[in-house]
């Protein structure tokens, strides 16, 4: 049987009553007052992406100066969570990585992001997207604020990089409160909605501080400062505000070997590398088998995984601590490293 009741309007007096409703309820859930049994209350411990770095659904922000790396040592990093490896020696939680670039455009990121994930053998299955130059603009434009997380809800991504703030509010002024407010408010929503964990690259000033409004640190929960010797290629990060944990500060070596890039762990007092157990592993292997080939290396790897011990031979060429004995062989011959002579006195 048709049903023929057409749709009627209600009166605007309904609509009236239905809006106070409404807002009579938004208010009554506003406010909760909590008690002493509430904060004592055992919380699960944060779970975090990068230990003790960035935690689920929040804000963060990376600073450095013009041409220091910053896009390779994001990329690493979000490869580092797309694999689930450890990065610069602190254990991920393996999730999707989204990669928002405004900067570098679709050919230059994919050339910097195939040559990371060569760095870690990192394969087509990597949980890592990127977008390119797609124009989200948070300030001028609201609705983009909608199609970012719609990207991160379609691309299911718990950790996103967007490369840089001052591309997402193009028209506006870093620093002013009134224009990064808006924008950084966007982004606190979406992480909240989404649970990811969103971290814009940013730019430093001439004193090496971060650029713009003195409300960005009040916006976010977590601030890094990278800073590269150029003599060293030793990367450092240093915390301006963590929110969630103690400041922090750290290092990494940054390797730039013809198609692959990775950063190896580096020792924060003197910025040389720092040798752990996959290092370990590889010199004393030299040590007691002599000129060994990589394959060879790898396959006897204990204590560490064989990605593990590759990188370590790579860091450890690097450092001046072995070195490749046949250099100039073709391409279908097995690489062989052995240890330098200081090493071998040792």
């Amino acid at each position: 049987m048709q049903d023929n009741t057409s749709w009627v309007e209600p009166p605007a007096e309904v609509e009236k009553m239905l809006f106070e409703l409404q807002q009579e309820n938004l208010q009554k859930n506003r406010i909760i007052i909590r008690n002493a049994a509430y904060a004592l209350t055992p919380r699960t411990p944060i779970n975090y992406i990068i230990d003790k770095v960035i935690s689920p659904g929040s804000v963060n922000v990376w600073a450095g100066k013009f041409g220091n790396g910053k896009t390779y040592v994001t990329l690493a990093a979000g490869v580092s969570v797309a694999l689930g490896i450890d990065f610069l020696g602190m254990p991920t939680k393996q999730t999707t990585v989204l990669f928002i670039d405004e900067e570098s455009g679709d050919q230059r990121l994919s050339t910097r992001l195939a040559a990371t994930l060569r760095g870690v053998d990192g394969g087509e299955e990597t949980l890592i997207n990127f977008i390119s130059l797609a124009g989200f603009n948070l300030l001028k434009r609201p609705g983009d604020a909608e199609l970012l997380q719609s990207c991160i809800e379609q691309t299911q991504a718990g950790l996103v990089f967007i490369d840089a703030l001052a591309d997402i509010m193009l028209g506006g002024d870093e620093n002013s409160v009134k224009d990064t407010q808006p924008v950084f408010a966007a982004l606190r929503k979406i992480a909240e909605n989404t649970r990811a964990a969103i971290v814009l690259i940013h730019h430093t000033n001439k004193l090496g501080e971060y650029r713009g409004s003195s409300a960005i640190p009040g916006a976010i929960d977590s601030m890094l400062l990278i800073e590269k010797d150029e003599k060293t290629n030793v990367i450092t990060f240093k915390s301006i505000k963590n929110r969630d944990g103690e400041p922090l500060k750290f290092c990494g070596l940054a390797h730039w070997e013809e198609d692959r890039f990775y950063l190896t762990t580096a020792d924060l007092q003197n910025r040389e590398p720092n040798f752990g157990k996959a290092q370990n592993f590889v010199l004393n292997y030299l040590k007691e088998h002599g000129n060994s080939t990589l394959q060879d290396i790898q396959s006897s790897a204990v204590d560490c995984t064989s990605t593990s011990a590759k990188l370590a031979v790579y860091s450890l060429t690097g450092a001046g601590k072995i070195k490749r004995i046949n250099p100039n062989a073709s391409i279908m011959t097995a690489a062989i490293y052995g240890l330098v002579e200081e090493v071998k006195n040792d």
